[in-house]
């Protein structure tokens, strides 16, 4: 990892449990990129399907603009059927 590159973990607890998490990895600092990459979103089985990643992806997207980033790049796999709900 070059050293303006960052990870940032995202996450959502709820009644002091840790729920969710969502990171990202992009640049910082003097030289930063344009983009950010979405590398991982996890949710506890109890809480799938009730928003809680959708609340941490908009929130993700809202801190990528603080820096000036114009894309957060999603990627998945073909089989990965949540991720491609999601």
């Amino acid at each position: 990892m070059d050293e303006f590159q960052v990870r940032v973990r995202l996450v959502a607890v709820y009644k002091q449990e840790l729920i969710a998490t969502l990171q990202l990895k992009g640049c910082l600092g003097s030289k930063p990129n344009d983009h950010f990459t979405l590398t991982s979103v996890v949710t506890a089985p109890q809480y799938r399907g009730k928003g809680t990643s959708t609340i941490l992806l908009e929130f993700a997207k809202e801190w990528v603009k603080q820096y000036d980033a114009r894309i957060l790049l999603v990627e998945t796999w073909e089989n990965n059927i949540a991720a491609r709900k999601f």
